[in-house]
């Protein structure tokens, strides 16, 4: 069994001309979460639903979830949504958990 790569990476899909899906690949920490933000800000600046793919997550930090939380007001602003969707490895998971991120952002588990 390999590990999952630690690196950063994301794919932008269309999901239909109202919503996206970003799948986010390795760790979303200090050095990433600038461009983890600015993917969700450009998506929902122009009125796009986001649905977030962080199955092959393998860390995330207090980075992470401050983009979220950024995410989360600028859908209020936008009229958009965010939506995390698929299965949290454990240590995303936990996160959300212990932050109770998941009060003010919908996590549908597959």
């Amino acid at each position: 069994m390999t590990d999952a790569p630690s690196h950063f990476a994301l794919s932008v899909i269309a999901l239909d001309e109202h919503a996206v899906r970003i799948e986010v690949t390795g760790e979303i920490d200090l050095v990433s979460a600038p461009e983890f933000s600015q993917a969700l800000s450009r998506r929902i600046a122009t009125g796009k639903n986001v649905v977030l793919d962080f199955s092959r997550t393998v860390f995330m930090d207090s980075s992470g979830i401050r983009a979220l939380v950024n995410a989360i007001h600028q859908c209020e602003d936008h009229g958009s949504t965010l939506v995390v969707t698929g299965e949290l490895p454990h240590q995303v998971r936990r996160l959300f958990e212990i932050t109770r991120i998941e009060a003010a952002l919908a996590v549908v588990r597959s």
